[in-house]
């Protein structure tokens, strides 16, 4: 079985705390985000693609140098097939596995949960069908959608030990970044063991050119709203570009 991947970050110090991490950025998503700024790895016909067996070889390598290997995207999951073959290899060669996901594919998830160390699920704005439809741009019924996030978080909440579980909002100016909106996310992921509110970046280029117009949310912003959620849950963050993540 094959992956479709865009890149390997083969070091890095930000995407699994305390440890080393080489990150793999997969191929594919089925929602159109605006914001988002890996347009290219929705392209998937323009990423590589390599047997699983190639990646178990590429990480042999690094097992003196990395702890961790973590899965971002596009949409990982929407590769879950070769990722359930591929992570039980990974372990063997004694990594820990961190997993960025949407939340689309929860039964992918649900599957995936039991082998993995660390998931990171992005939580694009308040729970409500048509503001989720609107901003992640989804083609498809928005009550769809909407089920397949609530029981990716419902599917985390039951998942009890050996698991740090990360929930993630970018707060774009004028879009979710209100205190009722915060407060709304917090409340719906409180047994969260971090919550991060990401700052938006919108130099860093977007799908939507409406986005780079958006001004990047400061980080007196994200402070701002991190009070709200830190009456919910205990451990939130905000993440800039400019001094990266810090604890609140």
């Amino acid at each position: 079985m094959n992956l479709r991947y865009g890149s390997i970050l083969d070091y890095s110090n930000m995407d699994y705390p305390g440890k080393v991490a080489s990150v793999v950025f997969l191929a594919g998503c089925p929602l159109r985000c605006g914001f988002c700024f890996n347009e290219a790895l929705l392209k998937e016909e323009n990423c590589a693609e390599e047997s699983i067996d190639f990646f178990v070889e590429h990480f042999k390598k690094q097992t003196k140098d990395i702890d961790a290997v973590a899965f971002t995207g596009g949409e990982p999951l929407q590769q879950a097939n070769a990722l359930r073959e591929l992570i039980p290899r990974l372990r063997e060669l004694g990594f820990l596995i961190k997993v960025d996901t949407s939340g689309f594919f929860s039964e992918e998830l649900a599957d995936i949960l039991p082998a993995i160390d660390y998931i990171v699920m992005d939580v694009k704005t308040r729970f409500e069908p048509d503001a989720y439809k609107e901003i992640t741009g989804y083609a498809g019924d928005k009550e769809l959608l909407f089920s397949k996030i609530l029981k990716s978080i419902a599917f985390i909440e039951k998942r009890d030990h050996g698991l740090f579980k990360e929930f993630r909002t970018t707060v774009i100016p004028g879009f979710n970044d209100t205190p009722e909106t915060i407060e709304n996310i917090a409340k719906q992921v409180s047994f969260a063991t971090q919550y991060t509110l990401q700052q938006f970046t919108p130099n860093y280029g977007t799908i939507s050119p409406h986005f780079r117009d958006i001004p990047l949310t400061s980080r007196e912003k994200l402070l701002e709203l991190a009070k709200v959620a830190k009456k919910t849950i205990e451990l939130v963050a905000i993440r800039t570009a400019e001094k990266g993540e810090e604890l609140v």
